[in-house]
């Protein structure tokens, strides 16, 4: 028995036939490649752009946060400012007491008691960043004291600070209340005009 054999005779237009089919589907595999890469392309720069975004948006949160947090310690550094305010008159009055105590009675129980209480009102300034400025010979600032008066006196020179009437407090570097003072005058001028 004798096998038949497929005819693998082509004719040429068979060929051609099959070849521009292949070509045809090459080609179109070619161009769907092609608008896949450029599809791909398109993405990736469309994905880039995201990102880029993305990490700005990141960016300009943390940067927010900073921010929140400077105004929330910010907040919180001057949110007892009217408290502070209202202490600083009753430390005056303690240093006024303090200062007309006779020299007899500083021994005293109850004149320790007093300075007791004036040190932990000290205490309570230091701890919310409150200083006291102020004193005799130091020059005067118009930004820090206000002059209450002028006294001629040859041991002060002219424009420096005689007497401290009310001593001014800071709150960090900002005056959180302005002192007063007696200054000092040219007293040979001050001589002059008699």
């Amino acid at each position: 028995m004798s096998k038949k054999r497929p005819n693998t005779n082509k004719t040429q237009d068979e060929d051609d036939a099959s070849v521009s089919t292949a070509t045809a589907q090459d080609s179109d595999q070619m161009q769907t490649s092609s608008d896949d890469t450029l599809k791909s392309n398109e993405s990736c720069a469309q994905c880039s752009e995201y990102l880029n975004l993305a990490k700005r948006s990141r960016a300009d949160y943390e940067n927010l946060k900073k921010d929140a947090q400077k105004w929330k310690a910010e907040f919180a550094f001057y949110a007892n400012e009217s408290l502070l305010l209202d202490i600083i008159p009753i430390m005056d009055n303690f240093i006024e007491a303090i200062l007309h105590i006779p020299e007899s009675a500083k021994k005293e129980s109850w004149v320790i008691g007093i300075t007791h209480i004036k040190k932990q009102l000290d205490d309570v300034l230091k701890k919310n960043n409150v200083s006291q400025y102020g004193a005799p010979v130091e020059q005067f600032d118009p930004h820090l004291f206000e002059a209450i008066s002028e006294v001629s006196d040859p041991e002060y020179k002219a424009g420096t600070i005689v007497k401290i009437i009310r001593y001014g407090y800071k709150i960090g570097g900002r005056v959180l209340r302005i002192g007063q003072a007696a200054v000092g005058k040219d007293h040979l001028h001050h001589l002059g005009e008699r």
